[in-house]
This record gives structure tokens, sequence and C-alpha cells, in this order.
């Protein structure tokens, strides 16, 4: 049984190294793509840090007000988007 969820594990990982994304293609795309995708995922990591962090604190309102910051330039952002190209 072990061997059977090992290579499913090793099949599943392997699948994912033929779509690594490059960094380069994300800031080389026009301009409103890097700060949405820049924003989303800065405001993904201060979310966590938020969440994992003693609730109640300034830190905790000071990141959650920088979250939601990011989101509603997210947001706002995301209506300038008009192309949709997989790369």
């Amino acid at each position: 049984m072990r061997q059977i969820i090992s290579g499913y594990y090793n099949l599943a990982s392997l699948s994912c190294l033929k779509f690594r994304m490059k960094l380069d293609s994300l800031l080389s795309a026009p301009q409103p793509i890097p700060e949405h995708a820049i924003a989303a995922l800065v405001a993904m990591v201060l979310g966590g840090l938020q969440l994992w962090g003693p609730k109640g604190t300034r830190i905790h309102r000071t990141l959650r007000y920088i979250s939601v910051g990011l989101m509603a330039i997210v947001a706002f952002s995301g209506f300038f988007i008009h192309v949709l190209k997989l790369v």
C-alpha cells in the first residue's frame, strides 16, 4: 500500500515540473497584470501571517489593513485586465 501512495506522490510531483512559472514572464506582461499578481501574492502572505499571529494586537490590525488595501488593489486592477494569455 505504501508503494502505491509513494508512487502517486512521485507522479504528482513530477507533473508539476512541466509548468514552472518564470518571474520574467510575469513582469514583462502588460501593465495591470504584474501589479495585480504581486498585490495578490503579498496580500495572501500577509493574510496568512495575520491568521497565524495573536488576535487583537497592533500588528494584527496593521496586517489586516494592509491586506485589505492590497485586495482592494487586486479587485480594482482586475477590471483593467482584458487579455487572458496562458503561458
